[in-house]
């Protein structure tokens, strides 16, 4: 019997699963901010992406002020990638290149 339930759980039609209805709802604990910057943490379980606004910016000093992380899990992070790279795809194709971020190159995620 455990078997039969195990078997019917792998079973998943994942052209279904592209065309099911979605509702979305907002929750009391929802929330929109702006943010310019991000900080990622890595482990081997997760990734936490850590955004913030940039409340000083000086050559001595850069003040960060972190509002809110996400923490997801490896296959999450991926997901999002695919859907982020994909988006960012279509908009340079839409509306024409992105300035790149002066020094985005440097960054490097914290690794735990």
């Amino acid at each position: 019997m455990a078997e039969d339930t195990e078997n019917k759980l792998t079973e998943i039609n994942y052209e279904k699963l592209k065309t099911r209805k979605q509702v979305r709802e907002k929750s009391p604990e929802y929330r929109e901010f702006y943010s310019n910057s991000m900080n990622l943490e890595v482990t081997f379980h997760d990734f936490t992406l850590i955004f913030g606004e940039i409340v000083v910016a000086t050559q001595d000093e850069l003040k960060i002020n972190e509002k809110v992380g996400v923490i997801m899990s490896p296959e999450h992070a991926l997901a999002c990638a695919k859907a982020l790279d994909k988006i960012l795809k279509n908009y340079v194709q839409q509306f024409g290149p992105i300035r790149e971020q002066p020094g985005a190159d440097d960054l490097e995620p914290h690794v735990s």
